[in-house]
């Protein structure tokens, strides 16, 4: 016949840190997920910053060109 064996939990010590060592896991999880995010998050907005001052940059110049040209000054450039 096979044989039952029960296993005894001290209910002080061993009962309380099981479930608290499987929320710290989530936890960490969780903070590295939000970890991850935030740097994404910081990465795009130095992206669109950079997108926004080219842009601008481009702008400014076609707007200097036309200037130059509108003067007759083409030969300066």
């Amino acid at each position: 016949m096979a044989e039952i064996k029960f296993q005894v939990y001290n209910k002080s010590s061993e009962a309380k840190k099981a479930p608290a060592t499987r929320r710290s896991k989530g936890h960490r999880f969780t903070n590295k997920c939000a970890a991850l995010v935030k740097e994404q998050r910081a990465r795009i907005y130095i992206l669109r910053r950079c997108a926004t001052m080219l842009l601008c940059w481009v702008q400014f110049t076609c707007q200097l060109l036309l200037l130059y040209v509108s003067m007759g000054n083409v030969g300066i450039l």
